[in-house]
């Protein structure tokens, strides 16, 4: 038995053109940045407790604001209303 494979490249772009169709945007923000990046959590583990938070904050709040460069997007989405054909 084979398995497909996955070819949609989950972007900001992309996921946002995906619902731009059915939908109006409402909003869209970053949740955490580097987690994807290799050493990371080693990275953070060898700084001091404080710094290492005060990092983590600092990026996360850089990704909250730079949806683009998170490493996960989340949208708010409205349903588009329906045009008066009248």
């Amino acid at each position: 038995m084979t398995f497909g494979q996955h070819t949609f490249e989950y972007t900001y772009e992309n996921t946002r053109a995906l619902g731009a169709p059915f939908f109006d945007e409402a909003k869209c923000f970053g949740v955490s940045l580097f987690w994807g990046f290799p050493g990371w959590g080693r990275f953070l583990s060898l700084l001091p407790d404080r710094l290492s938070s005060n990092i983590l904050r600092a990026v996360d709040k850089l990704a909250r604001s730079l949806p683009r460069l998170a490493d996960v997007d989340v949208f708010v989405w409205r349903p588009k209303l329906p045009r008066n054909q009248g």
